[in-house]
């Protein structure tokens, strides 16, 4: 059986239920997730401050969660909340997407106009 850390059990307390991971990156995953308090399909990303450099934790970080909660654009995932814990981990809820830009770019190769890149 997997460890569950305090923040998942948080996070549980809270409503929310992690799936598998969707996404990784140096010092993130990103989950699907389910919630009672949300409808629709969710993700969460687990950031863990700890792996992170203090210059991503201290200037990059902040700059790029205060920016996600103020934007509202269809097509731009929508921030929920966010959660901190004390044990170094972060944890952004927000709108589950299909796919990403990069995804995206793969398939299509070079956006071809700047409508069409305003489109997706």
């Amino acid at each position: 059986m997997p460890k569950t850390d305090a923040g998942e059990k948080l996070l549980r307390k809270l409503g929310y239920r992690l799936g598998h991971t969707i996404g990784e990156g140096t010092f993130s995953k990103v989950k699907v997730a389910t919630s009672d308090k949300y409808k629709g399909p969710l993700a969460i990303k687990v950031v863990d401050r700890k792996q992170a450099s203090p210059v991503i934790v201290h200037k990059f970080l902040p700059r790029e969660l205060s920016i996600v909660c103020k934007i509202r654009h269809p097509n731009i995932v929508r921030v929920f909340e966010i959660i901190e814990v004390c044990n170094g981990k972060l944890y952004v809820v927000m709108e589950a997407a299909d796919t990403d830009l990069l995804q995206v770019v793969q398939q299509l190769g070079k956006l071809p106009c700047v409508p069409k890149a305003r489109d997706i």
